[in-house]
């Protein structure tokens, strides 16, 4: 535990990383895989406003702000279903994590292995993330550095976003919104609103919605794609669904993507949740200082 002030971060060993400010929740990461994936839930702008939804009752494997691939080697690791009839891979925290602790931000670093339904590790995952304590009154940041190495040839897929699958081509970092929120709006670094945003390339996305209660409340979240990134700028998956918003730097959306043996990639991003709605000038300044 490392307190400052208003700001205090709690860390279950093997579980857990919490932040508290003002004696109230921001968010919880559970980085373990007891739940199947690690994931953010809950997860809070500075503001107040709860922002994930985790495993509802239409996508149970849906949590919150979470990592997940589709298929490798065209085995499932992205749902899980009760009873479990079809081969699933399944996706296993290697612990024990590192954590770095100041007053301002947590870094986390964390080991996982992906492993097929014979219990073969198929690909291995080296994951940081750093945590920000707020730095402004109604945002916070979060960055992703995961690097992936295949001890064999391994193909990353998805559902093809054609007919007849054409909800397909999502994978990798998502963000399930919160049931409270509705009303979503996207908007990307090109400009491009709404409807425009799903599929589009981009440098960056933003969605957010209103809250339900009083006073009404605009709250949302933003991915930045680094111009590092392999097919940058990415293309992106967007829900604004009644019930049904959703955020992904969609990596896999228009083609596989194939890990020779012994070799490595690496994918960063950067996330910020905000009260208010999403504002260009703003997330474009965002995009820069990320960049």
């Amino acid at each position: 535990m490392s307190e400052r002030g208003a700001t205090k971060w709690t860390h279950e060993s093997g579980r857990s990383l919490a932040l508290e400010v003002g004696g109230r929740t921001l968010f919880e990461h559970r980085f373990d895989t007891a739940r199947c994936k690690p994931h953010l839930h809950p997860w809070y702008t500075p503001g107040g406003t709860l922002l994930t939804c985790l495993e509802p009752w239409d996508h149970v494997w849906h949590r919150g702000l979470w990592f997940s691939w589709k298929y490798l080697d065209g085995v499932n690791y992205w749902e899980e279903r009760e009873p479990k009839t079809d081969p699933e891979g399944e996706t296993v925290f290697e612990g024990p994590e590192r954590l770095d602790l100041s007053p301002c931000r947590a870094t986390l670093s964390t080991a996982l292995s992906y492993r097929d339904p014979q219990g073969r590790t198929v690909l291995r995952e080296e994951r940081q993330i750093v945590l920000h304590a707020p730095e402004e009154p109604d945002a916070l940041r979060l960055d992703w550095h995961m690097t992936w190495t295949a001890p064999k040839d391994v193909k990353l897929d998805r559902t093809p976003p054609v007919e007849p699958t054409s909800w397909g081509g999502y994978a990798g970092l998502s963000w399930r919104a919160a049931r409270s929120l509705g009303k979503f709006q996207a908007l990307n670094s090109e400009s491009q609103k709404d409807a425009e945003t799903h599929h589009a390339r981009a440098r960056w996305t933003a969605l957010w919605g209103l809250s339900d209660g009083l006073p009404l409340r605009h709250a949302g979240v933003a991915f930045f794609d680094h111009p590092h990134n392999p097919r940058y700028p990415t293309p992106w998956y967007v829900l604004l669904q009644p019930g049904f918003g959703y955020l992904n730097p969609a990596f896999l959306m228009e083609a596989p993507h194939t890990v020779q043996a012994g070799a490595s990639f690496t994918l960063r991003y950067r996330v910020l949740c905000f009260d208010g709605p999403g504002e260009y000038e703003r997330l474009e300044r965002e995009a820069r200082l990320f960049a």
